[in-house]
């Protein structure tokens, strides 16, 4: 297949780049494209941009989210967090380096029960084993069979992400509570963290904006089931600009 930069850009903007199979079959003249696409994007806006393929050394993100905090300087001053969609506490985790070397505590949110792991990994992070929307409600999940250690992070509310893969899957009842009960009264929030998978607007509006602001976000934004331009305008209205574009997907937003 020619490499042709209108279906390059189109695939990028319409597609899930980082967890699309698309992305892995693409020409490295295409991922190229792509790359040189967000840099120009980000000296448009006065954004930092990282491409990040694998984690770095020393650290444990997946694109190396969490060299980044350091980078920025936002991990040098312990703070506290709130990752929402936390998966393992150590296996490609972005805020694993926040707790064990930059002294951070936090709550770590996820509808798979990893209580156990993080009891062990993690002591200085509270971990709660729910999902997160703006409604207290049961909520249908659709739960991946982990048949080789990393199946059960495509789990999903979203049954159609699962109906044409090979993964094995079952219907499961869950719990969504909203970041306003979850999150202790008076707690300031350093950072956010979302990998939520098309639930993000859902999960910002459960937040108190007036009381829970967290300083910075970081948000998976893949444009799978929100358009990204439409998180953009969400974040923008409360008063973030963009601080730095993480490889495909990730966005990190600072109040301003």
């Amino acid at each position: 297949m020619s490499f042709n930069p209108v279906r390059s850009t189109r695939k990028y903007l319409m597609s899930s780049l980082k967890d699309s199979p698309w992305f892995y079959r693409v020409s490295f003249l295409e991922k190229s494209f792509i790359r040189c696409v967000l840099q120009i994007q980000s000296w448009m806006d006065g954004s930092y941009f990282y491409w990040i393929m694998k984690p770095k050394e020393g650290f444990r993100s997946q694109f190396g989210q969490d060299f980044v905090f350091q980078e920025l300087g936002i991990a040098r001053t312990p703070g506290f967090f709130v990752e929402v969609g936390c998966n393992h506490p150590e296996i490609e985790s972005n805020t694993f380096i926040l707790e064990k070397v930059f002294g951070w505590t936090g709550i770590a949110i996820d509808p798979l029960d990893y209580s156990s792991d993080f009891r062990t990994l993690r002591v200085k992070t509270t971990f709660i084993n729910c999902l997160v929307l703006n409604e207290l409600k049961k909520v249908e999940f659709f739960k991946v069979s982990n048949v080789d250690g990393w199946q059960n992070r495509m789990s999903s509310i979203f049954e159609s992400e699962l109906k044409n893969s090979k993964f094995l899957y079952e219907k499961v009842e869950v719990d969504s509570v909203p970041l306003r009960l979850l999150i202790p009264v008076g707690q300031k929030v350093d950072l956010m963290l979302l990998d939520v998978e098309g639930a993000e607007i859902d999960v910002l509006d459960s937040l108190n904006w007036d009381l829970q602001s967290p300083i910075h976000i970081l948000v998976e934004n893949t444009g799978r089931h929100e358009s990204r331009r439409k998180i953009n305008r969400y974040l923008k209205g409360r008063g973030y600009r963009l601080l730095a574009r993480i490889g495909f997907s990730d966005q990190l937003w600072k109040i301003s």
